[in-house]
């Protein structure tokens, strides 16, 4: 971060990983970012201006927060956050608010390898940044996520009013822990993966299992947003 500042280097695309990747890892020994005078100074700034792509993964603990929180907030070009921390809560959910306050055009959250999980106050802020703030959302991916309480299906259902500008989104292997265990799925699919006869645009689905993912890129968004919403299913 300091040799960006110090040379004045534009920058378009940033990955922090500054964090221990899994749960049950031990504490490492590391340098923690602390938030500092010198990111509110003029070569920091002039070059962290121009970046576009943001990537947070792995376990934060509350001034690393804190810190991507306030970097966020003064990124003024930042069009693609993409989210992999482990759980998401309000704090996690208010940095991609903060995002969400540009122009966002692509959004990335979830887990890799392992499942992330997410809060249930942490589910309804980013249901309202969703609805309030995605008009100019293109790409939404939302993946490997466990969410203990409530349901998934809301967060579903004003996609097709609020996100008018979204040419492709993915859900997949999405999760409710409490009260009872069970995955989002989408029988329908199976049954009719076409969305548009006249484009023939289609989704894109896993062809065997409990159609537990669910992707489309297409002409047709909203008659495919309306098939997702009406297709989910938990059980």
């Amino acid at each position: 971060m300091y040799i960006i500042g110090g040379l004045e280097l534009p920058i378009k695309w940033l990955a922090i990983w500054p964090f221990n990747t899994h749960a049950d890892e031990q504490p490492v020994q590391h340098n923690r970012l602390v938030w500092t005078d010198f990111y509110t100074s003029h070569p920091f700034l002039s070059a962290w201006s121009n970046v576009e792509s943001l990537s947070l993964s792995g376990l934060m603990d509350d001034r690393e927060i804190k810190f991507c929180g306030v970097l966020v907030a003064t990124a003024d070009d930042l069009r693609k956050p993409d989210i992999r921390n482990r759980p998401i809560d309000l704090r996690i959910a208010g940095i991609i608010d903060h995002a969400s306050t540009m122009q966002l055009q692509e959004l990335d959250i979830g887990g890799g390898e392992l499942l992330s999980s997410i809060t249930v106050p942490a589910m309804g802020h980013l249901q309202r940044t969703l609805q309030h703030r995605g008009a100019y959302l293109r790409r939404l991916t939302i993946k490997r996520i466990i969410l203990n309480g409530s349901s998934w299906i809301p967060l579903l259902s004003p996609l097709r009013q609020h996100n008018t500008a979204l040419e492709e989104i993915e859900i997949s292997d999405l999760e409710i822990g409490h009260p009872e265990y069970w995955s989002l799925h989408f029988p329908g699919v199976s049954v009719n993966h076409i969305v548009d006869p006249v484009t023939g645009s289609k989704f894109i689905y896993p062809s065997a299992g409990k159609n537990l993912t669910i992707r489309y890129a297409g002409p047709r968004m909203d008659l495919a947003l309306q098939k997702i919403e009406q297709w989910a299913q938990g059980g």
